[in-house]
């Protein structure tokens, strides 16, 4: 936390700096970006409160092992489990816990920080909020951008801190119908481009291509890593 610069010490740490100059803790806010939508999550999260392991819980679920790393990774980040190689500790036992675990982590995100400031002067969009990450979040690929922006925003309305349309985003605070929420089918609740995650277009693509040449498949194909889905997404197109 110190640094020799010279004959000087210097205070190195600019938050160690805040709380010496202020004698007050500064707020770190949360800048992590989930990269799965809020009730893909929770299925792992429900197969983890029921003693699944992490192999059961790839083949219960039809998920890849790649996209089940990148479930447990946002798990970890959120505050839900501690990983430890493959071994996998629920830090809560119940799931009133784990919500207010995962509203914990939201509450404190800088996205949702910027929203309620934003939000004061002025109707924030969808579109705004996809500016929002690009700002915070630079580096990240321009493909990507609504990717994130869908999921965070959808975390964000699950969690009650939001409601969202496409003409604007309102901010709230409630846990009415958290459950509800985590266990919706997955839908494109803000217009945004729906072929994403599990499902991206080549999949999605790919699969169409297999059933018109077959003509019809056998519903054991839901077992297929991203099967669910992709079948998800063409539910939202009937």
């Amino acid at each position: 936390l110190l640094i020799k610069s010279g004959l000087n010490i210097s205070l190195y740490w600019d938050i160690f700096k805040d709380y010496v100059l202020t004698n007050k803790t500064p707020i770190v806010l949360e800048k992590y970006i989930c990269s799965c939508r809020p009730q893909r999550y929770y299925e792992v999260i429900e197969a983890l409160l029921s003693g699944k392991n992490i192999s059961e819980i790839s083949k219960i679920l039809g998920l890849s092992r790649g996209t089940l790393d990148n479930i447990l990774r946002d798990a970890v980040m959120i505050g839900n489990i501690k990983r430890t190689g493959n071994k996998i500790e629920l830090l809560q036992k119940n799931e009133d816990a784990v919500i207010t675990a995962m509203r914990l982590f939201f509450q404190e995100h800088e996205l949702y920080d910027i929203l309620k400031k934003q939000s004061e002067d002025k109707i924030t969009t969808p579109t705004d909020f996809i500016n929002i990450i690009k700002h915070t979040h630079p580096n990240f690929a321009d493909k990507t951008f609504v990717a994130y922006s869908q999921t965070m925003l959808e975390w964000f309305r699950v969690c009650g801190f939001v409601t969202v349309d496409k003409e604007k985003i309102q901010i709230c605070n409630t846990t009415e119908n958290i459950k509800i929420l985590l266990k919706e089918e997955i839908s494109n609740n803000i217009g945004m481009d729906s072929f994403r995650g599990g499902a991206p277009y080549p999949k999605v693509e790919r699969f169409l291509h297999r059933l018109f040449q077959q003509n019809k498949l056998d519903i054991s194909i839901i077992k297929e890593p991203g099967m669910r889905d992709i079948i998800s997404l063409l539910k939202q197109f009937d």
